[in-house]
């Protein structure tokens, strides 16, 4: 019965050990986290990310999470702007072209890769801020706005 009662009372240390460690660690954490992010969309440039082949059509561009693929991805957008189709052979992920990325910082010397905090959501519910790696050549000051509403907006 003695050791039974041991046990019962170190689980109950450890879970009140456990709630002091998340009321004062990981809960100021998170919290500073959020701050952190709601400062960078207050004080930060603001623009869209996109790729516009033609004046009427435009796509998704691409972002990176590591650093060390920024080559490919300038290799990727050179090719691309020169007609040539290249292949992607690095890890990379589409932003949404309405999605407003916010500029942190420019990584390179020549300032064709930026550091971005962005809302990004995954098509099956997952959403985040995000912070990634993106073309400097393809951030737009302006919304895109698809052909079809430049045709609407000329007809009225």
């Amino acid at each position: 019965m003695r050791i039974f009662f041991k046990i019962i009372i170190i689980i109950i240390a450890i879970l009140v050990l456990l709630m002091i460690v998340t009321q004062f660690v990981l809960v100021p954490y998170f919290l500073k986290k959020a701050d952190m992010y709601d400062n960078i969309k207050q004080t930060h440039d603001k623009k869209y990310y996109y790729y516009v082949q033609s004046d009427s059509l435009s796509r998704e561009a691409l972002f990176i999470e590591d650093l060390e693929d920024k080559d490919s991805l300038i290799d990727y957008y050179n090719k691309t702007e020169k007609g040539i189709n290249p292949y992607i052979n690095f890890k990379c992920y589409p932003v949404p072209i309405d999605t407003i990325v916010f500029i942190m910082n420019y990584e390179t010397k020549d300032s064709l890769i930026a550091k971005v905090l962005f809302h990004y959501k995954i098509e099956y519910g997952d959403e985040n801020n995000k912070v990634a790696y993106v073309y400097t050549k393809l951030l737009h000051d302006k919304k895109y706005k698809c052909h079809q509403d430049s045709i609407v907006k000329k007809e009225q």
